[in-house]
């Protein structure tokens, strides 16, 4: 009779309860419900052989659970606005950010001691934040009131970049990684297990472990050669002295920004490195060093010429490289990015691969001969292509071709294309019959002159953000991911009902009551939307009202999964949210402290 998995009770007041105590985190409440009702003589009759009716209940407990029901708190993550100095409503989180910054100082944090994770951001008060020694995860970027850390004895992660009177980290011994600002002058650092990040000349190489998941070292000129440390992962920034890296030959991926001294040679015996990327690196002009390197990434290399020794890697990107004129060498490299290379005319050499992208290179003009193998051509802002229309005979999956001037007829070229599946034509203005593309899975019409989009009625994902002549979506209620933000002639959005996700950002829409069963609803910057309208979106996951300023009470909210307030100036009262998982207050200037019982 009482061995089964859960057995319902109902009471006199209607209310059911279940042997399930993980609903309430009162638990404590409900073993006293259990321990009465079993205790008691029985005032009710047996139904079956798992329900009773009760005719009364103990007032006392009647009260304890009024109070389970009106205060439990399951708010999860969530963004406080900047002048609370009261968070308890928000102590039962696992993570609170504080992206605007705080007024609160010490004494206002005890009510976040059991919270998993809090981020400071230019929090300008608080010194010695004692009360979260406990939490797990803890940012204080660029909070320069901060200065003693000693207490923090249980914190596994820490981030005090932009702290500079931070002291006493070095005491922190349960610390797995720490994020610490170039001008951090505190020392010595503390020994971490995983992770840390630090300028250069703070670093305590006799006591550093040898073995490491992550290092980031800014302001990097000298390194220590005697010792090889095995780090995983190796990011060294502001490098312009360093001639030498030899002591992380044992790394699998390697970044490094801004290196004169620092030549291709110095990556010889790197037998482990799996990718690499180099940036404002001035004195590199060849790679023969990284030629069996899988994933390889070259930005600002202004003297970069030949980069024929990654003809085996697995992905090449290749930003800014103002010298580099030939990538036929590439032709069998599986993934290739270009960006920005001035001198580059050419890339029918590439002719096996299965990704390329070129961008904003602007002197490229044919670009037909990558249909004949590719599976994705992104090819973006390059305005003097003149045989686009050529791509439609190939057997391409993705292609891109944003603001690359397509005249008016480029859509046709792929009327009942064989493989296309996903078309990015955004920002060709002289774009405006769409039609022949209706039987794409995935189309992205951003900024252009599309008037009429019926014909699009199937499709899975359409995307047509910018498109300021469009007034008329009706058709467009079967479309599972649909983006109209920005288009500010669309009023009526009644018929989008059944979308799955939704972007109406920055539209001048104002009946939006119809949208209640939207998946996923971005109302952001929607002047024109009331209370009363918000209030009945109360079956949405994700609801984002960020930045809509006339809103003044969200009291219908209640039970959305995921809510962005974000800069609502005009709420005061946000107290019945506290059964949301993820809410962002940032911003919201007027909204008052929330007392809980």
């Amino acid at each position: 009779m009482y061995g089964g998995g859960q057995s319902d009770f109902k009471l006199s007041n209607n209310i059911a309860w279940q042997r399930d105590t993980s609903s309430c985190s009162l638990g404590h409440t409900i073993n006293q419900i259990w321990t009465w009702i079993f205790m008691a003589p029985l005032q009710g009759q047996l139904v079956g052989t798992k329900r009773y009716e009760w005719t009364t209940l103990p007032p006392a407990i009647g009260t304890s659970l009024s109070r389970c029901s009106s205060t439990t708190n399951t708010l999860s993550v969530v963004s406080v606005p900047r002048h609370w100095q009261s968070f308890a409503f928000v102590r039962n989180a696992c993570r609170v950010e504080f992206e605007d910054g705080s007024v609160a100082h010490d004494s206002h944090l005890e009510d976040l001691q059991n919270v998993r994770e809090v981020g400071f951001r230019q929090c300008d008060f608080i010194q010695s934040p004692s009360a979260l020694a406990r939490c797990h995860t803890l940012r204080f970027v660029s909070c320069d009131a901060l200065a003693d850390v000693s207490s923090l004895t249980h914190v596994k992660h820490l981030n005090i970049a932009g702290s500079r009177a931070a002291t006493n980290a070095h005491k922190l011994t349960a610390l797995e990684t720490l994020v610490t600002g170039s001008t951090f002058s505190s020392s010595p650092l503390p020994a971490v297990s995983r992770g840390l990040t630090a300028s250069a000349v703070n670093v305590p190489w006799a006591a550093m472990p040898l073995l490491l998941s992550e290092l980031h070292l800014k302001q990097c000129h000298t390194l220590p050669s005697a010792v090889a440390f095995q780090v995983t992962s190796v990011t060294l920034s502001s490098c312009d002295q360093l001639e030498s890296i030899a002591c992380f030959r044992l790394a699998s991926h390697l970044e490094i920004v801004r290196t004169r001294l620092l030549h291709v040679d110095a990556f010889v015996g790197f037998s482990l490195l799996q990718s690499i990327r180099l940036q404002a690196s001035t004195c590199l002009q060849h790679v023969t060093a990284l030629q069996h390197v899988h994933d390889v990434s070259l930005s600002l290399c202004v003297n970069l010429q030949d980069v024929s020794p990654l003809a085996h890697a697995n992905s090449v990107e290749i930003s800014c490289c103002p010298q580099l004129q030939s990538v036929t060498a590439l032709s069998w490299v599986p993934h290739v990015s270009l960006s920005r290379c001035a001198d580059l005319v050419d890339v029918s050499g590439l002719t096996h691969n299965h990704v390329v992208r070129v961008s904003e290179c602007y002197r490229v003009t044919q670009v037909s001969t990558l249909r004949e193998r590719c599976h994705t051509v992104d090819i973006a802002r390059c305005f003097r292509i003149t045989d686009a229309d050529l791509l439609g005979q190939g057997s391409m999956h993705t292609v891109t071709l944003s603001g690359c001037n397509l005249g008016p007829d480029h859509p046709s070229t792929w009327t009942d294309h064989a493989t296309l599946c996903s078309l990015d034509l955004s920002n060709n203005l002289d774009i405006v019959h769409v039609a022949s593309l209706a039987h794409l899975h995935t189309i992205h019409l951003n900024r252009t002159s599309v008037r009429v989009v019926a014909p699009l009625a199937h499709v899975h994902t359409l995307s047509l953000s910018g498109c300021e002549l469009l007034e008329d979506v009706s058709a467009l209620g079967g479309v599972h991911t649909l983006d109209l933000s920005y288009c500010t002639s669309v009023r009526d959005v009644s018929a989008l009902g059944l979308v799955h996700t939704l972007n109406l950002a920055g539209t001048l829409v104002d009946v939006v009551a119809d949208l209640k069963t939207v998946y996923d609803l971005n109302l952001s910057g929607c002047p024109c939307i009331s209370d009363d309208q918000v209030n009945q979106l109360v079956f949405n996951h994700t609801l984002s009202l960020m930045g809509c300023g006339q809103l003044t009470r969200v009291d219908g909210l209640g039970n959305v999964h995921t809510l962005n307030l974000a800069n609502c100036v005009g709420l005061t009262d946000v107290s019945m949210l506290g059964h949301i998982h993820t809410l962002d207050l940032t911003g919201c200037v007027n909204v008052g402290h929330i007392v809980t019982a």
